[in-house]
């Protein structure tokens, strides 16, 4: 058959040796990709075997040998294109890597893309070697050498093919450590501490770095990428720490608040705060307003290990009292409180800076705190007076009878000079009345269920309300100068059966 060559065992030995020298091999561009690409060399026409001499083979070889050779390129494994002559497309490449030179000197540049050909022998070209060009100028794109980083499978991205992944676990650890702890790290080359000559030796005040780990691997790949698209290490580090989610957004609705929107989300009032910084607790929704509600995870988690040895406050307790030697209603602070000292060693766990575990080791009381101990009065007394009267007054001296005075009637009398200025009920009863009077000022009323009534003025401040019972003695309010008063006194009646007394008759001064 037209085209079909039949070889003989001898000659099929032959030719398979010219395949082995003339190569069905993957051939490599250059420096243009680190890894090695491959083509393959195709036959246009088909062998058979028959009988042949040494002769007749090797003018077979003749014959495919003189066939025209073609090239068919790849990018990425998708046919592009054909050309007859390879070169044209290396310097299609090197023309691409020349004209990027000057935008990106001193980088090393190379193409980006995985470029392959296959080789094919055929009785005429027809390629198009102007078009294929044309479609591979497409996809060619200029990359430099990386360093391809991911966390659990997570891309963080590209960083510099110079640079080194322990730049990023350094970063990321130096983010979380004091200036001191830093230097002190180096220092131990990363070694732990021991947990207990570290609780032995400890100081008050003092708080150990004792470990750091990262809460999973960082891992890099020799890679390539674009320029726009490398990394600086502080890049790097902040995609890890920020985590690669996009924000999601919540729409307003009727009925919204900024609770029920985080409890929604499943954040905290505060996270959703953290999350849009142009509003606070106060701020008033608007239907349609949208509203960032996605946490970022952070890739790895910084987990740093610290004991601290630190002197805390004992709070003072209060304690309440009750006394039937003082009356209900009233109430005194029998104990001033006092807060206490302690010492606490503690070992403390941070994640990304936050504390999220704390174990008390050791706890010694240093001084003990003293409570306060407020008393509060239980004493009463029937609302029936006894008809005995006592003073008004702590001490005092009458500085005015009961009588006729500047042209009108002083229906009680008036008392000053005293040790202290409380006022006390007379006898026991019920306040009828409380409050300010005209000229009287702040007056108090005293009904003693008897017939008798006793009254109170001029007082700068009251201590009991209407339908209050009072006991004898009972405090009832300050002296003072309300009213229509030349000085700081007490004006006090007697009333009888709706008859005004003389009080001298009653209590003495």
């Amino acid at each position: 058959m037209k085209g079909k060559i039949r070889l003989s065992s001898f000659s099929s030995f032959i030719y398979d040796r010219w395949r082995k020298q003339q190569q069905m091999i993957k051939h490599q561009w250059k420096n243009y990709h680190k890894r090695i690409v491959t083509g393959t060399l195709a036959f246009a026409v088909s062998l058979g075997v028959s009988s042949l001499s040494m002769a007749q083979a090797s003018a077979h070889i003749n014959y495919f040998e003189e066939l025209e050779k073609i090239y068919h390129i790849e990018v990425d494994d998708k046919r592009i294109g054909s050309v007859d002559n390879y070169q044209i497309v290396e310097d299609k490449m090197d023309k691409v890597l020349k004209e990027n030179a000057d935008q990106f000197e001193g980088k090393e540049l190379l193409v980006g893309e995985n470029i392959s050909y296959t080789v094919e022998r055929v009785f005429q070209s027809r390629v198009d070697n102007q078009q294929t060009i044309g479609e591979l100028e497409d996809y060619l794109e200029v990359h430099v050498p990386s360093e391809y980083i991911t966390v659990d499978g997570e891309t963080v991205g590209h960083i510099d093919a110079d640079k080194d992944v322990k730049e990023i676990r350094k970063s990321l650890i130096k983010d979380y450590l004091s200036d001191d702890e830093w230097e002190q790290w180096q220092e131990r080359a990363g070694e732990a501490l021991d947990e207990e000559e570290v609780i032995e030796d400890i100081q008050s005040g003092e708080e150990v770095l004792i470990d750091i780990e990262l809460s999973a691997d960082i891992e890099s790949e020799q890679s390539s990428a674009h320029p726009d698209q490398i990394l600086s290490i502080d890049e790097a580090k902040d995609v890890i720490i920020n985590g690669t989610l996009e924000e999601d957004k919540y729409e307003v609705s009727e009925g919204d608040v900024l609770g029920s929107i985080a409890s929604d989300h499943d954040l905290s009032l505060n996270e959703l705060l953290a999350l849009n910084d142009d509003i606070d607790e106060d701020t008033l929704l608007q239907l349609g307003d949208e509203l960032s509600v996605t946490v970022y995870e952070p890739l790895i988690d910084v987990v740093v290990e610290r004991i601290k040895k630190e002197e805390q406050t004992i709070r003072y307790q209060e304690r309440t009292e009750e006394d039937d030697a003082i009356w209900q209603g009233e109430s005194e602070v029998r104990q001033s409180g006092s807060d206490g000292e302690k010492l606490i060693t503690s070992a403390n766990v941070y994640e990304n800076g936050q504390s999220v575990a704390e174990e008390i080791i050791e706890e010694e009381v240093t001084k003990e705190a003293k409570d306060r101990i407020v008393v509060h009065g239980t004493k009463t007394s029937p609302s029936r007076g006894t008809g005995d009267l006592v003073r008004p007054t702590v001490g005092g001296t009458m500085t005015s009878p009961m009588g006729p005075r500047w042209g009108r009637m002083h229906n009680g009398i008036d008392v000053a000079g005293v040790s202290n200025r409380d006022i006390l009920a007379a006898d026991n009863g019920v306040v009828s009345s409380a409050g300010n009077e005209g000229g009287y000022g702040n007056t108090v009323r005293i009904n003693h269920n008897n017939g008798m009534e006793t009254v109170y003025a001029h007082l700068s401040s009251i201590d009991v309300s209407v339908g209050q019972t009072v006991g004898q003695g009972q405090t009832i309010g300050t002296m003072g100068s309300t009213g229509r008063s030349t000085g700081v006194h007490l004006h006090f009646e007697v009333h009888e059966n709706g008859q005004v007394k003389d009080p001298l008759n009653y209590v003495t001064y």
